[in-house]
Protein backbone atom coordinates (compact mmCIF):
# COMPACT_ATOMS: atom_id res chain seq x y z
CA UNK A 1 0.00 0.00 0.00
CA UNK A 2 1.91 3.71 -0.71
CA UNK A 3 2.40 5.67 1.81
CA UNK A 4 1.27 9.99 1.48
CA UNK A 5 2.22 12.50 3.88
CA UNK A 6 0.10 14.47 5.39
CA UNK A 7 0.04 18.04 7.16
CA UNK A 8 -2.41 19.01 9.83
CA UNK A 9 -2.72 21.77 11.97
CA UNK A 10 -1.74 21.97 15.33
CA UNK A 11 -5.29 21.55 17.02
CA UNK A 12 -6.17 18.66 14.48
CA UNK A 13 -2.95 16.98 15.21
CA UNK A 14 -3.72 17.63 19.13
CA UNK A 15 -7.13 16.44 18.93
CA UNK A 16 -6.04 12.95 17.07
CA UNK A 17 -3.34 12.66 19.73
CA UNK A 18 -5.50 13.57 22.87
CA UNK A 19 -8.25 11.19 21.46
CA UNK A 20 -5.73 8.28 19.80
CA UNK A 21 -7.85 7.91 16.95
CA UNK A 22 -6.57 5.75 14.17
CA UNK A 23 -5.41 8.61 11.29
CA UNK A 24 -4.95 6.65 8.61
CA UNK A 25 -8.24 4.14 9.28
CA UNK A 26 -10.02 8.05 9.44
CA UNK A 27 -8.38 9.41 6.24
CA UNK A 28 -9.29 6.21 3.67
CA UNK A 29 -12.53 6.54 4.90
CA UNK A 30 -13.03 10.11 4.01
CA UNK A 31 -11.17 10.40 1.18
CA UNK A 32 -13.51 7.42 0.30
CA UNK A 33 -16.89 9.34 0.83
CA UNK A 34 -14.95 12.19 -1.06
CA UNK A 35 -14.34 10.37 -4.07
CA UNK A 36 -18.02 8.72 -3.78
CA UNK A 37 -19.45 12.43 -3.51
CA UNK A 38 -17.46 13.82 -6.37
CA UNK A 39 -18.94 10.38 -8.38
CA UNK A 40 -22.36 11.28 -7.98
CA UNK A 41 -22.26 14.82 -8.86
CA UNK A 42 -20.43 13.61 -12.13
CA UNK A 43 -23.17 11.47 -12.63
CA UNK A 44 -25.79 13.89 -11.55
CA UNK A 45 -24.51 16.29 -14.30
CA UNK A 46 -24.27 13.75 -16.67
CA UNK A 47 -27.97 13.01 -15.80
CA UNK A 48 -29.18 16.71 -16.16
CA UNK A 49 -27.42 16.69 -19.52
CA UNK A 50 -29.30 13.86 -21.14
CA UNK A 51 -32.36 14.98 -19.32
CA UNK A 52 -31.86 18.84 -21.17
CA UNK A 53 -31.07 16.58 -24.12
CA UNK A 54 -34.31 15.22 -24.43
CA UNK A 55 -36.85 17.47 -22.80
CA UNK A 56 -35.12 20.75 -23.59
CA UNK A 57 -34.04 23.36 -21.06
CA UNK A 58 -36.06 24.22 -18.38
CA UNK A 59 -38.37 27.86 -18.59
CA UNK A 60 -37.68 30.51 -17.06
CA UNK A 61 -41.05 30.04 -14.92
CA UNK A 62 -40.35 26.70 -14.11
CA UNK A 63 -36.67 27.55 -12.63
CA UNK A 64 -38.65 30.43 -10.80
CA UNK A 65 -41.20 28.00 -9.55
CA UNK A 66 -37.76 25.61 -8.81
CA UNK A 67 -36.23 28.26 -6.37
CA UNK A 68 -39.16 29.44 -5.22
CA UNK A 69 -39.29 25.96 -3.79
CA UNK A 70 -35.85 25.40 -2.43
CA UNK A 71 -36.11 28.88 -0.72
CA UNK A 72 -38.97 27.56 1.43
CA UNK A 73 -37.37 24.11 1.87
CA UNK A 74 -34.17 25.82 3.36
CA UNK A 75 -36.36 28.34 5.41
CA UNK A 76 -38.10 24.95 7.41
CA UNK A 77 -34.16 24.10 8.01
CA UNK A 78 -33.98 20.21 9.20
CA UNK A 79 -36.57 18.07 10.43
CA UNK A 80 -35.54 16.24 13.88
CA UNK A 81 -36.12 12.62 14.33
CA UNK A 82 -37.06 11.87 10.62
CA UNK A 83 -34.16 11.08 9.08
CA UNK A 84 -33.83 12.54 5.48
CA UNK A 85 -37.27 12.23 4.89
CA UNK A 86 -39.00 15.37 3.62
CA UNK A 87 -42.03 16.18 5.42
CA UNK A 88 -44.78 18.75 3.43
CA UNK A 89 -47.48 21.03 5.71
CA UNK A 90 -50.88 19.15 6.22
CA UNK A 91 -52.64 19.96 2.26
CA UNK A 92 -49.26 20.74 0.52
CA UNK A 93 -48.95 19.50 -2.62
CA UNK A 94 -46.06 16.79 -3.15
CA UNK A 95 -43.90 17.46 -5.87
CA UNK A 96 -45.69 14.20 -7.77
CA UNK A 97 -48.78 15.76 -7.63
CA UNK A 98 -49.90 13.90 -4.82
CA UNK A 99 -51.15 14.96 -1.33
CA UNK A 100 -48.90 13.98 1.95
CA UNK A 101 -49.58 14.50 5.60
CA UNK A 102 -47.34 15.12 7.80
CA UNK A 103 -45.54 12.48 9.81
CA UNK A 104 -46.71 11.57 12.54
CA UNK A 105 -44.50 11.77 15.65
Amino acid sequence: MPRIQVYLPDDLHRGVKDRDLPVSDLLQKTVRAELHRQELLEETDRYLGDLIARVGEPSVAASAKAEALSRRIQRRGPISGHGTRLAFAKGERAPHGGRLQPPKV
